[in-house]
Order: C-alpha cells, then sequence, then structure tokens
C-alpha cells in the first residue's frame, strides 16, 4: 500500500511592519520524489500554508528542499529570508507486509551559510519590510540680508501657505499650528531666522507666496525665493524634503 506524508507546513513572518501582499514558496525535489502539485504556494501576510500531501509508491529515500521565492513588492522595500530548508523523507516497507511507512529522517535549515536544526518542523521564513513613506516635509525658512552697517528691524513678514490635494482638491487639513484663513489656506507671520516645517501627505500641492504687499514700507525691501527674483514659489511634497 502506499504511504501518505501530510504536507510541508510553511510559516511567514516579519521583523517589523507586515507586508499586505502575498510571497511566494516553492518546493523541489530529488530525481524520482513524488511532488505536491502545485510546486508553490503563497502566503498573504503574516500567515501558515500548507504545501499538499505527498504519495510514496516505492521505498527509498527522498529529498526536498524549500525556499522563498523573491517577489517585487508594490510599493516600499522588502529583505527577503535566504533561508532554504532540507527535509529527507526515508520510506520502508512494514515487515511481513506490503504496507509502506513514509517519515521525515531529516530536517534543516540553511541561512546566511549556516546549517542548523530547527526544533520544530516548520519551515519558518521571516522578512523585513519598509512601507513606502505616506508623508513628507515642506520647509519654509525667512531670511533677510540688510545693507552694511544697517540693522534688520523686527519686523513680520506675512507668507501665505496655500494647499491642495493631489486630485487638486482643497486641502483641508491642518496646516502645523496656523491659523486657516481658509480651507486649505493660512499665513505664517515669520521673522528674520526662522523656520516652519509642515508634515503633509506626498501629493499634496503647495504654494508659498510672500505677501510683500503687507510689508512697512514695502518698496523698501527686495523679495527673492529660492535664488529667483519672484515671491512665490510652488511645487508637490513628495518623500523627498521640499524646501522654500
Amino acid at each position: 500500500d502506499p504511504a501518505t506524508l501530510t504536507g510541508f507546513k510553511v510559516s511567514k513572518s516579519y521583523t517589523s511592519e507586515v507586508y499586505d501582499g502575498s510571497m511566494t514558496f516553492q518546493i523541489t525535489g530529488s530525481e524520482g520524489a513524488p511532488m505536491p502539485n502545485p510546486a508553490e504556494i503563497s502566503i498573504t501576510g503574516q500567515d501558515t500554508g500548507f504545501f499538499k500531501d505527498l504519495t510514496f509508491t516505492s521505498t527509498g529515500t527522498y529529498t526536498y528542499t524549500i525556499r522563498e521565492v523573491p517577489t517585487p513588492v508594490t510599493s516600499g522595500q522588502m529583505s527577503y529570508d535566504d533561508a532554504v530548508y532540507t527535509i529527507t523523507v526515508t520510506v520502508t516497507v512494514t515487515e511481513g507486509s506490503r504496507r509502506l511507512n513514509a517519515s521525515v529522517t531529516s530536517f534543516t535549515v540553511t541561512r546566511s551559510g549556516e546549517t542548523t536544526n530547527p526544533p520544530i518542523q516548520t519551515c519558518t521564513f521571516e522578512n523585513s519590510y519598509t512601507p513606502a513613506p505616506t508623508t513628507g516635509t515642506l520647509t519654509v525658512t525667512k531670511e533677510v540680508k540688510t545693507a552694511p552697517n544697517s540693522t534688520a528691524p523686527d519686523q513680520i513678514f506675512p507668507i501665505q501657505i496655500t494647499l491642495k490635494n493631489a486630485d487638486n482638491t482643497t486641502y483641508t487639513g491642518a496646516i502645523g499650528n496656523l491659523t486657516l484663513d481658509g480651507p486649505g489656506k493660512a499665513t505664517w507671520k515669520a521673522k528674520n531666522g526662522e523656520s516652519l516645517t509642515l508634515t503633509l501627505p506626498i501629493g499634496t500641492k503647495w504654494d508659498v507666496t510672500e505677501l510683500t504687499d503687507n510689508l512697512t514700507n514695502p518698496t523698501r525691501w527686495s523679495v527673492t525665493v529660492n535664488g529667483n527674483a519672484v515671491n512665490t514659489a510652488n511645487g508637490t511634497i513628495s518623500k523627498e524634503a521640499s524646501t522654500v
């Protein structure tokens, strides 16, 4: 009679954030070894799975290896477990009968070049996943340059910040600790040497404008933004910091 061996168990875990997509695991066998169909399984998130049972029809020693197949992630970065599990199955026949018996006689894992015997016969794979950032920063800095032998006045420089969502709809969230002038709009009352950093969702569109008409004696001042002779700048929040 043939011998049936319960399919090998695979456990998927993560050292930090859990990736909500699926990872693939593959089994290979030595020549003549019965194989489960399919020879790959997928596990979504942090969970366990099983290859299908194996059926043996002849005595012998059969060797299987199980490894993770690096699967591209839709976002973020994944560090994959390089573990390779080697499982030896020995099939014998009961003396005086035709009944076959299959059992696991060796279960090892090689990880980072070192081979060990796990305490339990589960193929455990542990990945490290770093999600893609969902926010970025916008930093606005006010710098006043004065003529030689003069002193920068303790003046307030009104700088208006206007935000829109990635789809061009009005931004409805907070703008730091600033008091809103209206939906998606606030004015920062800056002084020389001060900076304001906002953390915003990636894709947020921003416009920063210094309201020069509101300055005391506005004709005394010339304004540049990021080295350009303008009083406004705009852009889109990304994982790279935006500065004005």
